[in-house]
Parts: C-alpha cells; structure tokens; sequence
C-alpha cells in the first residue's frame, strides 16, 4: 500500500529510509535514517488506490486504505481477510465462533465439550483407567481419552503426568514460573545430584505456603513435601541411598526427622530448644548440634537405634558440625554468657574436647576437604570483617590473613577438595548484598558471579562434577557445571528489577519486560544478553523496556537519556533469531506500545508540550498530535480499539482523552473523588472498554474497575462520563487488565496489606481468582482463555493454564 503526504498547497518532501523499501510518512517528526528525494504535491484527487481500497486524509496525511474486512498484503493489494471460522463445523454440535484473539473455538452444544476444534460427546468415566489420578478419563468413539488436569500432560490416550514445565503451584491453580515465593526462607541446602536437590527453611506466616518447610528439585520443577509437625528446619543431610535427616525446632523444642521410602517420620525425644546442623558418616552414625540460648551447648547422636544426647560444658549455642571420619568429627558454636567467643570442639571417637576460645569472633560453619585439614568461617564481631580459619595437626587452628580487609560475614563452607573450597555469605560493604568467596589451594579471593547482586546466601553445596547450588533468604542459585555461569534461579529481593509488562505469542512464546527482555519457551524463563541490546557503544538506557508484539516480529523500547541529557528511546527488533536496532526515533521518549497484528503497531511519543502517536501499518510510520496535557508529565498510557476510537490516559489523575478520529475530548470526572488514577485499560472494537486503577475512599486507598457504558445518555457520552464504577475493597490498586472477551476478563494488582491479588469477570461479577500472592502484580496477559501469565515486583512470574 502507498502512502502519501496530505493535500495541501505547500510542496512536500518525498523521504526514502536507507536500506529498505517504501516511503516513510513523517511529517512531525524529523525522519531518522531517511534521505530526500524529490519534492512532491499530491493531493487526493490525484491518488490511485487498487480495487477494495480508497483514498483517505488521516491527520494531514492521506493514503490508501483498504475497506472494511479487507488487509493489505506484500504487494500492497487489499485482499479478504479469511474467516477463521471458515470450514470449521464444530463435528456438528457447536458454533464456531472468533474470540478477542482472532481465532476460531467451538461453543459446543449441552451434553459436549469442545477437543480443539470439534465437539465430542461427555461420556461416563472409562471403567479401566483412572489417569494416574491426575485427570478425568471419557470414552470417545470407544476410545478411553484422558482429560488431564491443570498442570498435567498426556502420556497416552490413558496416562497423565507432571508438567515439568511449571514451578510451585499454589492450592488456587496459579504457579509460579519465576521465582520461588518470598516466603520461603531458605537455610540449608544438601544435593545429592544435580538433579536431586532438597532445601529446607522456614515460611512466613499467613501466607499460602505456610507448613511447606521442604523444597525438592528433580532438574526440571520445584515440589513441595510436608512434615508430620509444624517446624522450622536449620539443617539437613543425607546420603545417597534417599535417605535424609532434617532438623530445627518448634514451640522451643528441637525437632529432628527422618525420611525413609519417600516419607518425613519425626524421630520423637526431648531434645535442646533448638538445633542447627547435621552430620553422618553413615546412617548409624549420625551427629547433630544445637543448644539453649540461655542453658548449655548440646551435641546429641544417633547410634542406629536411638539419638543420645552428649552434654558438654559451656552456655551458648553450637551451629554447625562436619567431621571426616568417624573419630574425626568437629562442632563449632558461639558462648551466650555475655562475652563474644567462638568453642571450637573436636571428638576423637571416644570423647569431645574443645581444642580453642577465641574472642571477638563469630564462626558459622566448617568443612573438612581432608582427614588434617579444618576450615571454619564467619566475622569478626566488632569489625565486621568476614573471618576464615585453617586447622592442620601440625599448626593448629590459624586465621587467614587478608591484604585488606573485607567487610562481611560467610555462613557456609564446602568444596571438591582442599584446592577448590567455597565460602559464602552477605558483604557489609553494599546494600544486602550476598558475597561469595573462592580458595584455589593458594590464596582466597573474592568471586563476582555475574553483572547482577548476587543475593545474600546462607548455605551451599558442589558437586564433583562442579554443579553448584546455594540458597539463602528467598534466594536459590545455581551453576550447572563447573565451566557455566550462576544462575539466579529465586534471586530473593535483593538486585532484582520488577517486570511491568508481559506479551504472549503462544504457551512457549512469551516475553515479560523488565531491566531486559526476557523470554519463556516452555521450559524456563531466561534474561537476554545485554550485549545484545545496544544501540550504540557506551549507549546504555535506564528503566524497564516496553514491549510491542506481532505475528513474526518483537518490538522493544527502552526509555532512557543520551549522554547529554535528552530524553531517547532505543528501538530493536527481534525477528525470532537475532535483535536488531533500528533507532528510528532515538530522540523521542516512548512511554507506551500497542500491538495487534505486525501492520497494526501505535507508540505513545512524550515530549514537553504534547504527547505525538504513531502507527505503524507494516511499512510506514504515520504521525498525529496527542491531546494538549500536562507538560512534563511521562506518566500518560495508550488504549487503542480503532483508528476512530483511542484513549490516552495518566496514572496521575483522572482525565483520560479520546480521538474519535475528528479530534480529542477530555474526560469530565463524573465521580465525587478528587483522587482517582487509571493505571491500566483494555478494550476491543467488539468487546467494551474497562480500566483499573485506585482511589480513595474515607482516607483508604483502594483499587477499583471502570466500564465505559456504550449505551449511556448522549449528553453523558458528549462529555464521556459513561463509566460505571466496581469498589474492590480488598485491593490498595488494580494495576494491569487483560481479557479473552468482554465475558473473560482478568485484573492484578496489590492488596491493602502489599500483597498480590488477582481478580476474574466472568460476564457477570468480578470473583478473587488469587490472594495473598507474596509480591506487588504490576501487568497480567493471556494467550487465548487458556493460557494466563502474571508478573510484578523481584521478577515474579505467575502462570495458569484453565482446563
């Protein structure tokens, strides 16, 4: 399709972008990377447009448009856009019919149920098969066929099983994909393999995973495991015969548990007020350590039959225990008598004896890598220098001198052998951030992971073969070999960007925006190389990117400032394999996409004294002035239903503007609030306009959904107060709307005590699909009505697939 520059008397300047084919239509804007041709003076009347198409003037602009139900191709001719309904017949017992996507789905008729794109008859369950107990199974056409449940995969016209491609699931169908939920509070962490790792913690109270104290990962998705009693668990070990010990305490009386053939049994005693750390040379002997924080250090030992206690002199608390063989096991704990000083134990495989005090010292764990050798870390109490000492049968327990010191605390030690030992922890030196120490048989030195804070850590693991796993807080991190880089697969609160936004092109497409793209392809979630991203060398921008997706292309948009101060945005392109920067309007602040379809892309420009939109049909960029707002105000979002129907609203106040394709016209606030912002909008030509946001009400702040009413009084609709108003007075603010159609509709956002929330319309009344999610949901999208993302604050990624 050609485009043309308006009719107007004055000559005009035909522009050609370099390299690609096609005229760019700016006229407001200075064209970036397009040279002058010729001079030209088209009017309408002299415009030639091909069969199904006219002749039109769009803001000072006019070209060719193709008529209603037609679509331009490659070749510029506007074609039938093809019915998705056409030869679907729904197997004779439904209607076909087009959802908000385009695309065809049966309404099946009573008595059936809609498989793909035909309506089969529900049938009684099938008498030989009960889907592994994950699903419903229904004869069709004599075939037994199982209907799987949420989260769940065929294996066969008679077998479900676990979706590994999914995190955690909560009890209400939402699971999460990124990261695991705050609430855990990791402390411990043994692996067996590295597709056999269990963590052990604590969990927040009230909150929905409250009584789950046990992680397992099986290389592929996380799973819980519950315990006979309510505790919190300080420590674990195991061997590899799946067998696991875990320990910690409840209602101030130490807890210890055994798991045998797949099941948590409490191994019943009356143990110290709590317990701290693990340690076996085999399944007939182990030792774990713990103590009272106002009584005596205690050691206690399981002989295969029945765990003793051995008391040792010394008020304090003993937090770790590690030995190389059985008659060379070592404890180490912290006195609580008022002074600072560190007990360092040692049993000889007949009696304990503490082999040395030492003051103004805190030490947290140890690690043998040899039967002579003894590694102990953790601070020095009044310094806050991180502390790492060495035991040998020659020289004794020694400190290990730094050339300076460095600020922090380490909380766990392990390793391979004695020429490859990790020690881990947080650093004082920045804000929480986590620090991760590595010896190479030489000398000790500090390890940057990567260009991301790593999160503050308190105990890891390596194995052989250099798969390492850490975890800390609500942090897990991981590095798959020893040659790979870690990997922050719950990164916890600390360096992590929020996501804003999130675009679906299918169940294993989909991308979430934050400090960089990321992309999901059905198995697990990944950042995009940084690297990849820039537009020039040294041209970094800051914020979250914005995205705008199409069939075959992924447009992002990163708001940021050149080196001299002027507000920029980077363009890239994503065409499946490669990204590519196109910086078309490097010198313009982008602070909002909308896509549909690759030759129906708008941006919201920003600049100081009003907003500009363009559109994008495939080919060219076209340019209109936005509605005089406010100046200096970046806060203002785009909803487009049409080319004669666009709304531009701000998050600041309640006075959304609409173009009906002649001019725009400022909403007059019909609700009594002074304070009222819309934060989000959806809307579809056939399917309504709803918005979300906050307000106040009696000094509360409390999120609420809008529905602009089609078929309100004319005078109302003239001055565009045709909005009903739904209270939701367990949310502090809807963030983000999104829907299938106007009778599926999904809100996210925040409740009054800063949890997520997630609401559901079914065409009647708005239901709480989710609550008390563990973190602030920002943006929610869906792919179809079946498939259904989440995401919000530290990279929270939430995923649903309804049945």
């Amino acid at each position: 399709m050609r485009c043309f520059h308006s009719k107007n008397t004055r000559p005009h300047w035909r522009y050609r972008r370099l390299g690609l084919a096609g005229v760019c239509c700016f006229l407001l804007l200075p064209p970036s990377g397009c040279t002058k041709t010729e001079q030209i003076e088209l009017p309408c009347d002299d415009v030639v447009c091909g069969a199904h198409a006219q002749c039109a003037i769009i803001y000072q602009y006019t070209l060719c448009v193709c008529d209603t139900g037609f679509k331009a191709d490659a070749d510029d001719q506007c074609l039938p856009i093809p019915d998705p309904c056409r030869e679907v017949d729904c197997g004779g017992h439904g209607q076909c019919a087009v959802d908000g996507l385009q695309q065809a789905r049966c309404l099946c008729d009573p008595g059936y149920e809609a498989i793909g794109l035909t309506c089969r008859e529900i049938t009684e369950p099938c008498p030989d098969s009960n889907c592994s107990d994950l699903g419903i199974c229904r004869m069709h056409d004599d075939q037994a066929q199982c209907h799987c449940d949420n989260h769940t995969v065929a294996h066969g016209p008679d077998q479900c099983a676990k979706d590994v491609s999914y995190g955690l699931c909560r009890t209400d169908g939402w699971c999460w994909q990124n990261p695991l939920p705050t609430s855990f509070d990791a402390r411990a962490i043994w692996v067996a393999e590295p597709e056999d790792v269990w963590v052990v913690g604590a969990t927040a109270p009230n909150r929905w995973l409250t009584g789950q104290r046990i992680l397992h990962w099986d290389g592929q998705t996380w799973q819980t495991e519950g315990l006979p009693s309510n505790a919190v668990l300080n420590a674990i070990w195991g061997n590899h015969a799946k067998s696991l010990w875990v320990a910690g305490h409840s209602a101030g009386q130490g807890k210890i548990f055994r798991r045998q053939d797949g099941v948590f049994q409490e191994v019943a005693g009356d143990y110290p007020e709590e317990i701290f750390g693990i340690w076996g040379s085999s399944e007939d002997n182990i030792w774990l350590v713990g103590g009272q924080r106002h009584g005596d250090s205690s050691i206690l030992h399981f002989n295969g039959q029945e765990v003793e206690i051995w008391p040792i002199e010394g008020r304090g608390v003993l937090t770790d225990v590690w030995g190389w063989s059985e008659d060379n096991v070592w404890a180490l704990g912290n006195r609580w008598d008022g002074t600072d000083v560190t007990m360092i134990w040692h049993f000889d495989g007949t009696q304990w004896e503490l082999i040395r005090s030492i003051e103004d010292l805190q030490l947290n764990a140890l690690w043998a890598c040899a039967n002579d050798h003894i590694w102990a870390v953790g601070d020095k109490y009044y310094s806050r220098e991180l502390a790492i000492y060495h035991w040998d049968r020659q020289g004794g327990m020694n400190e290990i001198e730094f050339q300076t010191g460095i600020k922090g605390s380490l909380h766990d030690i392990f390793g391979t052998n004695c020429a490859d030992i990790w020690a881990l922890g947080e650093s004082h030196e920045s804000e929480s951030g986590g620090l991760l120490m590595h010896y190479n048989g030489r000398i000790w030195q500090q390890v940057s992971p990567s260009d991301r804070r790593l999160p503050t850590m308190q105990s890891g693991s390596v194995t052989q073969s250099g798969a390492m796993w850490m975890a800390g807080g609500n942090a897990l991190v991981r590095r798959p070999s020893a040659d790979a880089k870690l990997e922050i697969m719950s990164g916890g609160q600390n360096g992590l960007e929020a996501f804003r936004q999130i675009w679906a092109r299918a169940p294993d497409d989909v991308w979430a925006a934050g400090q960089v793209p990321w992309h999901f392809d059905g198995k697990s979630w990944a950042a995009t190389d940084p690297a990849q991203l820039r537009c020039a060398p040294g041209d970094t921008g800051t914020g979250s990117w914005l995205l705008a997706g199409t069939e075959n292309e992924l447009w992002a948009f990163l708001p940021g400032r050149k080196p001299n101060y002027r507000r920029k945005t980077d363009v890239l392109m994503f065409d499946g394999q490669d990204w590519q920067c196109t910086d078309s309007i490097s010198d313009r602040l982008v602070v909002d996409t909308q896509a549909t379809s690759a030759t129906d892309i708008w941006i919201l420009l920003f600049q100081t004294d009003r907003p500009i939109i363009l559109h994008y049909d495939g080919k060219f960029w076209v340019g209109k002035p936005g509605p005089a707002i406010e100046p200096n105000d970046d806060s203002w979002r785009l909803q487009v239903q049409s080319d004669q129907q666009i709304w531009v609203y701000s998050s600041n106040s309640w006075n959304p503007w609409l173009w009906d394709g002649q001019q725009w016209t400022e909403t007059v606030n019909q609700f009594d609030d002074k304070y009222f912002w819309i934060e989000d909008m959806w809307g579809k030509p056939d399917g309504g306009l709803w918005a979300t946001g906050r307000t106040v009400r009696d000094g509360t702040v409390i999120g609420f959904v809008a529905r602009w009413q089609e078929d309100c009084d004319p005078e109302k609709q003239e001055s565009l107060q045709c909005w009903s108003l739904t209270l939701v007075e367990d949310a502090r603010a809807l963030h983000s709307i999104w829907g299938s159609g106007p009778e599926d509709l999904w809100a996210a956002g925040t409740t009054t005590d800063d949890l997520g929330i997630i609401l559901h319309f079914d065409g009647d009344a708005w239901s709480i699909s989710a609550a008390s999610v563990e973190r602030d949901l920002r943006a929610i999208t869906g792919f179809g009505p079946e498939h259904l993302w989440v995401v919000g604050d530290h990279q929270t990624i939430l995923y649903r697939q309804r049945p």
